[in-house]
């Protein structure tokens, strides 16, 4: 199984302000990107979502950090791992597990938007 996170990212620190989340799911050499306008809840109706950029594998290790460029904050607040094969990076399923407590869903991106749905 492959890592991800999902981070919280505002224009700094102390201000919520541009808040979004960034799910990241670890690739060969980066990581496949998703930006969600909204916090995504389990078994809950989906939220707007764009695939954006790759980031960094760096992110699968930090817990908060400056965004370079002055682009901000991030903070990470779920991770886990994941298994699926992403290959239409348009609309695709995965399964996922959080840690540590071992919960686990399933990710579904389609049409612009992510849902989670448990098993």
């Amino acid at each position: 199984m492959k890592r991800w996170v999902l981070l919280e990212h505002r224009l700094s620190k102390d201000n919520i302000k541009g808040r979004h989340y960034d799910l990241l799911f670890e690739e060969k050499a980066s990581c496949l990107t998703l930006q969600l306008e909204a916090f995504p809840l389990l078994n809950k109706p989906s939220v707007k979502a764009k695939l954006i950029q790759p980031h960094n594998l760096y992110w699968l290790d930090r817990k908060e950090s400056f965004v370079s460029g002055g682009r901000g904050w991030a903070k990470q607040i779920a991770s886990g791992l994941y298994s699926g094969l992403i290959l239409n990076k348009e609309n695709f399923y995965v399964f996922f597990k959080v840690l540590p407590n071992g919960y686990k869903a399933f990710l579904e991106f389609q049409e612009h938007a992510c849902r989670i749905f448990s098993i």
